[in-house]
């Protein structure tokens, strides 16, 4: 493949790495190749780079998201990975990619967890982009910007999306306690720690992690110190472990 032109080496240590020649070549082989095996191949690639990069993942967020989103059943790792991109980007200031990855995140979230963690990303966005921003009676309304037309429109997508994912959070919770009440009747399994009813959910990531950023100002927030901006400690904590 190398000879004939399809493919080149881009790395030959520790392990040796290829990249197609050009994108016409991908695509051609991409669209060639039957679903289920492409699918199959986008999962061991994932897998691949969480066990060969496991401490250094962060910059591979967006790629993880892409390949387990092409995988079978692998939805919530998607949306795992996209919001976690759109933490770090915006951890780091830059909003246009943090908000291009919450738009993505958005289409994937459907469990009441999936959904507060991004609104929670998305609220952490708002407080960073402007301090004019106020919440009023549970609702976020924009007053007054002395800003750029472009920063105006990046909050106004940004509460955008907060409106929409608050709205689906609202229609899941609902419609999970009208599910829960119509299958009150019938005989549920009950948990043996808690005695309550288990109903069956549409599957979601195990989102046992918090999103580093809104973790770690939450902790500032609560400190009775002030860390000063640039200080170490806080670039630190925008990592998500």
């Amino acid at each position: 493949l190398v000879e004939d032109g399809f493919i080149t080496p881009v790395e030959e240590y520790p392990q040796a790495i290829f990249e197609f020649q050009n994108n016409l070549i991908k695509d051609t082989l991409y669209n060639l190749m039957p679903p289920s095996d492409a699918a199959h191949i986008h999962l061991k690639v994932a897998e691949f780079i969480e066990v060969e990069y496991a401490n250094k993942l962060h910059p591979l967020y967006p790629i993880l998201s892409h390949h387990y989103k092409r995988s079978i059943g692998k939805r919530p790792l998607a949306f795992k990975y996209k919001v976690k991109a759109a933490d770090q980007a915006i951890c780091r200031g830059a909003f246009n990619d943090g908000l291009m990855f919450v738009d993505k995140a958005a289409r994937m979230a459907v469990s009441k967890s999936e959904l507060r963690v991004l609104i929670a990303v998305i609220s952490r966005a708002l407080d960073d982009l402007s301090p004019q921003l106020q919440k009023t009676h549970g609702k976020v309304r924009r007053l007054s910007f002395n800003r750029s037309n472009a920063l105006t429109n990046t909050i106004a997508a940004y509460m955008q999306l907060k409106i929409n994912a608050e709205a689906a959070l609202d229609k899941v919770s609902k419609s999970s306690n009208i599910s829960a009440k119509i299958s009150s009747d019938a005989e549920m399994p009950l948990s043996p720690v808690s005695n309550r009813i288990i109903v069956s959910r549409q599957p979601s990531a195990k989102l046992n992690w918090q999103p580093s950023y809104v973790a770690a100002r939450n902790s500032m927030e609560k400190s009775a110190g002030e860390m000063k901006p640039g200080d170490p400690s806080e670039k630190s904590n925008c990592i998500i472990s």
